[in-house]
């Protein structure tokens, strides 16, 4: 069953994805990768069963160049609103998020208010860098 929820693509004016935002409701209908295969970060959906297995595999030591970092968030309990940025650091889109929601944050900048005491499990590209990965957003700049 595919729910009508479907997956939401934020995106700057110019059309590029900033974020993905995958409701915890949505099921898909086999296997739907929501990122393009030349993203640094791959991120699918399956729906598989027992007549189609995940045969055992590894996978080959492939390098890869990638540039900037991008992160995974996925909301285990409570509640909280995303506000996504462009690499202009323009609000694009706030939006809230619930228990089994999840976000792919791939360009631009992000914020989140917790609005009750939230458990989110986060994946990103390491190693993270302390003071030199990340840079705050002078939101006083932009009023």
């Amino acid at each position: 069953m595919i729910f009508e929820s479907r997956p939401e693509l934020i995106q700057d004016a110019g059309g590029k994805t900033l974020a993905i935002i995958i409701p915890g409701t949505y099921v898909a209908a086999d296997i739907e990768f929501l990122t393009e295969s030349a993203s640094n970060f791959q991120v699918g959906l399956m729906n598989r069963g027992p007549s189609s297995p995940a045969y055992p595999h590894a996978h080959k030591p492939v390098a890869r160049q990638i540039h900037g970092t991008q992160e995974f968030l996925l909301v285990r309990k409570g509640s909280m609103t995303v506000t996504i940025y462009d690499e202009s650091e323009v609000v694009c889109a706030t939006r809230d998020m619930y228990q089994s929601d999840s976000i792919l944050l791939l360009a631009g900048g992000h914020g989140i208010a917790f609005n009750e005491q939230t458990e989110i499990l986060e994946v990103k590209q390491g190693p993270y860098i302390e003071g030199d990965d990340k840079y705050l957003i002078n939101l006083s700049s932009h009023e």
